[in-house]
């Protein structure tokens, strides 16, 4: 049954070019030593050889920088995923969560994003849903990101602390409401007062917003 679930990812190859790679790593400034490489025509971004993982170009699109920052590490590592099983929209609320956080002045942790989001399954990948009742912190998401799935490259596995091997996404353990401490709770207070607007990466720069 897993690997009905799993089929599609194993399928889409890349249309990446010697070009187009070369391009995008100097576009996202992505240091040699993280060996950005290109897939064999045949590979699809299950088949990183060891040592190696796949990652979708759309992500550095979306403000991803190498290494990568340690809360996305910490929810991979959280909920054993790998990164290759998360949309973009995954990576985006992340990162949208992390800069509410920081310009808060508060430490981004795994209970206070749990908090706001709960981990669902579609198909081959993950996402997130806002939990019942609360505010979404990453206002004007794209509802509809197509062709990103065979723009993908591989790179060194140390790149992300997630596991090397993916399951199916179906199935997981139920994500209950974390307990959190009164501290918590208010920091929960003070983000749900504000958000993050996204905006094309190469017209403007995300910032915190109050709501009304």
């Amino acid at each position: 049954m897993a690997s009905t679930r799993i089929s599609h990812i194993g399928m889409v190859k890349s249309k990446l070019t010697i070009r187009t790679m070369g391009t995008l790593v100097r576009k996202y400034n992505i240091d040699p030593k993280f060996h950005p490489r290109l897939p064999e025509a045949t590979d699809a971004i299950t088949d990183a050889s060891e040592g190696f993982v796949g990652v979708y170009q759309v992500f550095f699109e979306s403000r991803l920088r190498l290494p990568a920052f340690d809360i996305l590490e910490t929810v991979l590592d959280y909920y054993s995923l790998h990164i290759i099983q998360i949309t973009p929209n995954v990576f985006r609320k992340i990162l949208c969560f992390t800069l509410l956080c920081v310009a808060l002045d508060a430490s981004p942790t795994i209970n206070l994003f749990r908090y706001f989001y709960i981990l669902m399954s579609n198909g081959d990948w993950v996402f997130f849903s806002l939990r019942h009742g609360l505010v979404e912190l990453c206002d004007d998401l794209p509802t509809s990101i197509k062709y990103w799935k065979d723009e993908f490259f591989f790179v060194d596995a140390f790149t992300f602390s997630g596991p090397m091997a993916y399951d199916a996404t179906a199935d997981r353990a139920t994500d209950p409401v974390p307990e959190l401490s009164s501290d918590e709770q208010l920091i929960t207070e003070r983000l749900s007062d504000n958000f993050v607007r996204w905006v094309d990466p190469d017209k403007e720069m995300l910032g915190m917003q109050r709501r009304n």
